[in-house]
Formats: C-alpha cells, sequence, structure tokens
C-alpha cells in the first residue's frame, strides 16, 4: 500500500471519527459507524505492518533486500 492510500485510510478515519463527536446519531448510526472505524483501523494497521515489516503476511521474499551499508 502507498503512501497515498495510507493517507486516504487516515482521511476516511478522521470522518468517521468526527461523525461519531456528534450528540444526533441514533444508535443504529453509531453502530454503523463503529464497525467502518474498526475496517478502516484494521486496514490502516494492516498497511502499517507491511511498510514496516513485510514478513508479517509472508511477503518477505517479493521485496528487494535492503543493503547495508557498511558490508
Amino acid at each position: 500500500m502507498t503512501h497515498a492510500e495510507i493517507a486516504v485510510l487516515d482521511c476516511q478515519l478522521w470522518e468517521v471519527d468526527e461523525n461519531l463527536m456528534r450528540a444526533e446519531l441514533t444508535p443504529t448510526q453509531m453502530g454503523e459507524h463503529l464497525v467502518k472505524r474498526k475496517e478502516l483501523w484494521e486496514a490502516r494497521e494492516l498497511a502499517g505492518n507491511l511498510s514496516r515489516n513485510p514478513k508479517v503476511v509472508g511477503l518477505g521474499n517479493l521485496l528487494p533486500k535492503q543493503q547495508s551499508w557498511g558490508a
């Protein structure tokens, strides 16, 4: 996932959070927003884990090896 795609997820999370702060949401609407927030958060965390450590989901062999500057 690219940094731009992660930024889009962040913006969507912010929007959901803003909506959750509004007092006029019905309990059903609040539940729907919480489900959406969980989905976005999980997608964001997976994207972050992939960018930091691709082996978390078994993709480590697909990416080029990082070069060591000292060797």
